[in-house]
């Protein structure tokens, strides 16, 4: 885990610097949000983001949709140079420290079959498989369906 970070709450003004770091980070793995896709996105009063910082660096973010009685989780992004060191963890955690404050029941996702470390990932934090999406992402290319009650 790192420590001295900060998580604070997006906004419009981070949409720049967001979109970097998918764009640095998601290569290979799925298709970066475009500025568009997050200029919209902070529109919807539903949609919320927490970034995590290092002295000033942007290290990751966490965005999802507040539904009332679940959040889904839309995105978990993390800097290249930050992976392995419990960041995305670190997220997750605060996402769950956040929902129980606000009576939040569930956390659900979804994530391609073929992307393992998240699975992973996921799966470690408690997450289970709750149902899946055949050629969600692209052909053969599964969503998989997951939650974490709380």
């Amino acid at each position: 885990m790192l420590s001295d970070v900060e998580i604070i709450k997006g906004d419009l003004g981070h949409v720049f610097e967001l979109q970097d770091l998918e764009e640095r980070s998601l290569q290979g793995v799925m298709p970066p949000w475009s500025l568009i896709t997050f200029l919209d996105s902070f529109k919807n009063d539903i949609f919320k983001c927490y970034i995590m910082r290092q002295f000033n660096e942007l290290v990751g973010y966490i965005a999802f949709n507040d539904l009332g009685s679940e959040y889904e989780i839309l995105r978990l992004v993390i800097d290249d140079k930050y992976r392995r060191a419990g960041c995305a963890t670190q997220l997750l955690q605060f996402l769950a420290n956040l929902a129980d404050l606000n009576d939040v029941k569930d956390l659900i996702l979804d994530v391609s079959h073929v992307n393992r470390p998240a699975m992973l990932l996921y799966a470690r934090f408690g997450f289970v498989p709750d149902g899946y999406r055949k050629d969600y992402y692209a052909k053969d290319e599964d969503a998989v369906l997951m939650r974490k009650k709380l």
